[in-house]
């Protein structure tokens, strides 16, 4: 006899109305969201990105940006120093606990790099670290600091890294604070909040936890135990605080007007954490930009703010060279423009002055060898009009050429008459032998006929030759210049605008907000130094440093 068993199912009485399970899944999804997942937004054109990142940031709302450098969707946004996790644990270790102490003993364990910054900065202890940990996170590379910006620009240099192909969407982040408790321009209270650092890191070999749920019981015990010894559950383990330092260190971060988001007080099991309590007090959005707009962002960017270039975003002193080199504007645009042309389009300008040279040569080469077949060919015949097609076909070959092959057998020949009675050569006219009397004749043979032929032949084959070379290179070079030439068309043709509507105002009159082009709409679209007046730019991204 099977004996029934009665579980906690069958206790469970259910309600009236059977609740949503939608909604329920939506606020379990929301609990344990990783990383933001679930807030994630797609912008799919152009118009999307300028409408919900570019527009808020000119209206100046407080929001800071952070593009992905590693070209990965499901990269978490976690500070470098637990991308690299296992620098941090001994090989017994299944968990630590990471405080202000444990940040700087690790940084200890690699004494040389210490020895560096107190040669260069000075003394680091837990009570003012930020300095440090600043320093560390931009020339170790290794810290518990998340890297943001005030622009969206430099964000998006980081993002689209120069790339001229996107295989992937790109990934875009969004940050507005909630709380302004949570936020500080104070180096004081940066020291504050390092110092109260106090993180629980768990060890490789339990990684996979949040992704499969795949441990044997003495993993999951120990887990367990190490959560239970911190006075933390699985229901509370990975809610981090989080605090934006806004306190630039060096001229670099002021440079990409860098500020850092420090996470604390949360435990790390894997490669992610729950994203509940940050979002409670910061509005974190993950985006994905669409992988067929990001060419057009480029562009975009590069115009926009050309000093975020991403092969000099990192290097403070080619940004500044880079400025030093257009600092001398003349007044007149045609003066300078032509200077900046060559050193932006440099490569194109020497390639088109390479295919010009071998077209002229190879033209001129195939004119002249076309030129002495119809010569040859000519002489051969005996055609009275030989120096006119000779001269024709030099400026007209192709033209020409065919004429001639059609109508050489019908031309007018040179054809003086030898007497048959004395063999004398007679002009074509007369009608008598002048030495003979005799009126006997027969046609005069050209000399050298058959040598005239083959000439004629020699060249022309050469010359048709030449003309396939000529061709070819022709098609190459069109192919290599409709691919790369269109920038440069497209500020040949903006140039000629601003010259044929020029007027010498500076950068930000009323003429910078019209359809009128004048020269002060130049220097913005060209990234030309601006003068004194034009300092008022509203949008003050420059270091004063660099103004």
């Amino acid at each position: 006899m099977r004996r029934k068993y009665i579980t906690d199912i069958d206790m469970i009485k259910l309600p009236g109305k059977i609740p949503n399970l939608s909604s329920i899944a939506e606020k379990i999804e929301y609990e344990l969201d990783f990383d933001y997942n679930t807030s994630v937004t797609r912008l799919e054109t152009f118009d999307d990105f300028l409408s919900e990142i570019i527009e808020p940031y000119k209206k100046g709302e407080k929001i800071f940006y952070r593009g992905e450098k590693v070209n990965k969707i499901d990269r978490t946004l976690i500070p470098t120093l637990f991308r690299q996790r296992r620098l941090l644990f001994n090989e017994d270790e299944t968990y630590i606990n990471l405080d202000a102490n444990g940040l700087l003993d690790f940084y200890n364990s690699v004494p040389e790099y210490l020895e560096v910054y107190k040669k260069i900065i000075g003394k680091v202890n837990v009570s003012k670290m930020y300095n440090f940990l600043s320093f560390s996170q931009h020339y170790f590379g290794i810290s518990p600091l998340i890297d943001l910006t005030k622009s969206p620009f430099v964000a998006l240099s980081f993002a689209l890294k120069n790339r001229k192909e996107y295989d992937d969407d790109v990934l875009f982040y969004t940050v507005e604070i909630k709380n302004d408790a949570d936020y500080t321009c104070d180096m004081k209270t940066a020291d504050k909040w390092v110092s109260e650092y106090n993180v629980t890191v768990f060890n490789d070999n339990l990684m996979d936890f949040y992704e499969d749920f795949k441990f044997d019981f003495k993993q999951y015990k120990l887990f367990i135990e190490g959560l239970r010894s911190q006075g933390k559950n699985i229901s509370n383990m990975s809610s981090p605080s989080a605090k934006l330092i806004d306190v630039p260190t060096n001229d670099l971060m002021r440079f990409q007007q860098g500020v850092f988001l420090l996470l604390n007080d949360f435990t790390l099991v894997g490669k992610g954490y729950l994203t509940k309590n940050v979002r409670d007090d910061f509005l974190v959005k993950k985006w994905l930009i669409n992988k067929d707009i990001c060419p057009i962002l480029l562009n975009y960017q590069l115009k926009e703010r050309p000093y975020y270039n991403y092969d000099t975003i990192t290097d403070l002193s080619a940004v500044v060279a880079n400025i030093r080199n257009h600092t001398r504007k003349e007044k007149k645009m045609t003066q300078y423009y032509p200077e900046h042309l060559l050193n932006q389009y440099s490569p194109l300008i020497a390639n088109l002055l390479i295919y010009l040279f071998a077209i002229t040569v190879l033209s001129l080469t195939f004119r002249a060898f076309v030129c002495v077949a119809v010569n040859y060919d000519a002489k051969a015949r005996g055609v009275k009009e030989k120096t006119l097609y000779t001269v024709l076909s030099f400026f007209f070959p192709i033209i020409v050429g065919i004429v001639y092959l059609c109508t050489r057998k019908n031309c007018k020949k040179i054809q003086p008459k030898i007497c048959n009675n004395c063999h004398t050569t007679v002009d074509t006219n007369s009608t008598f032998c002048p030495n003979c009397l005799g009126t006997d004749f027969t046609d005069y043979l050209i000399r050298d006929n058959e040598k005239y032929h083959k000439n004629s032949k020699i060249f022309l084959i050469v010359g048709i030759a030449v003309y396939v070379v000529t061709c070819v290179v022709n098609v190459f070079f069109n192919v290599y210049f409709d691919k790369n030439a269109e920038p440069f068309i497209n500020d040949i043709e903006r140039y000629s605008n601003y010259l044929d509507n020029y007027d010498d105002k500076d950068d930000y009159d009323n003429h910078d907000y019209s359809n009128h082009f004048d020269a002060d709409g130049y220097f913005d679209d060209f990234s030309f130094p601006k003068d004194d007046e034009e300092e008022t730019q509203p949008d003050n991204v420059l270091p004063n440093s660099l103004q």
